[in-house]
């Protein structure tokens, strides 16, 4: 489960209910800025499940671009590795949710 602590913003991922207090999984960054979520310092072994689980739910707050650092050894689902050298977000990867929320809605249809 997918936990976000808006008030440090932090992420984190748990096996089970948050109220109940499990040990993390996964912990990292989150800022939140207009439709844009930036996700960074992340520690701890995230699945493609937990991704799949945090993309909907951003999609359901009106996120429609996530930027994403990762080291050059990781690839992110879904997401293009930015190519802007000298730019703050430089070899940080985009998914564009926004994208993501059309063709899912076409295979609903």
């Amino acid at each position: 489960m997918i936990w976000l602590d808006e008030s440090q913003y932090c992420l984190r991922v748990v096996d089970g209910n948050p109220a109940d207090k499990p040990p993390y999984r996964a912990v990292g960054n989150i800022y939140l800025h207009g439709d844009v979520a930036i996700l960074c310092g992340f520690h701890g072994k995230l699945m493609r499940t937990d991704l799949h689980e945090f993309v909907f739910k951003m999609i359901e707050r009106g996120i429609n671009h996530l930027l994403v650092e990762r080291s050059e050894r990781h690839r992110v689902p879904l997401g293009n590795m930015i190519d802007a050298p000298g730019g703050p977000f430089h070899d940080w990867w985009h998914i564009d949710l926004k994208a993501i929320y059309i063709v899912r809605s076409k295979m609903a249809q």
